[in-house]
């Protein structure tokens, strides 16, 4: 659906209030920003990555030891920090095989529909025992029979989930790593935005913060 006017409506001032806190901006027309942080993320392995989101996309970038996902499950007061294990523990299936796992289940978010019938319980367990989408349409005839009817009249919209929801490491950004770097901005701008934004409250807690 279309970007909601009142949204639109704020990016300007987003904008204002990001580029007045000094926060480095990282973006690429005809990508998504999921896919700019599985670049970065990618490129900076040498190193230790956590990836702070509401977007179980991002699972599939987890590798121990080097990138963990902190994922928010509510808000900004209720943090998950997932590594190779959790995102097992979580899902029931590795991170390797996450966007395998979650094409069968769908996702509403982003409006990919699932297999009918077939839950998160059941794609892992699909996933684990069958061995990915392509040994899973190899071996329906290991699957129950309603579930066997289900994958087959879903299959296009299977394999379309999977290439939507694998994510691009390769994006030509024109910015590494070692270029993210955030300074502490000159508190008078700041200051002055807040309080013409009326975020009066978080003035004093901000520059307490930093």
């Amino acid at each position: 659906q279309a970007t909601p006017d009142i949204l639109r409506q704020q990016m300007g001032l987003i904008r204002q209030v990001i580029d007045t806190l000094g926060i480095p901006v990282v973006e690429m027309a005809g990508f998504e920003a999921e896919d700019c942080l599985a670049t970065l993320a990618t490129a900076a392995r040498d190193d230790e990555v956590i990836i702070v989101t509401g977007d179980r996309d991002t699972y599939q970038l987890v590798k121990d030891p080097q990138v963990k996902v902190l994922y928010n499950r509510r808000g900004v007061s209720d943090y998950l920090l997932l590594d190779e294990a959790g995102v097992r523990e979580k899902t029931g299936v590795t991170p390797e095989m996450y966007v395998q796992y979650a094409a069968l289940r769908g996702d509403v978010s982003d409006n990919l529909p699932g297999v009918a019938g077939v839950g998160e319980k059941t794609a892992a367990k699909l996933i684990n025992e069958l061995g990915g989408i392509d040994g899973i349409y190899a071996h329906l005839d290991k699957t129950t029979p309603k579930v066997r009817e289900s994958l087959r009249t879903s299959e296009e919209h299977v394999r379309r989930n999977v290439e939507a929801m694998t994510l691009v490491r390769t994006v030509p950004l024109e910015i590494t790593p070692a270029d993210i770097v955030w300074t502490p901005p000159d508190p008078a701008p700041v200051r002055e935005l807040f309080g013409f934004l009326e975020f009066r409250s978080l003035i004093d807690r901000y520059f307490e913060a930093v």
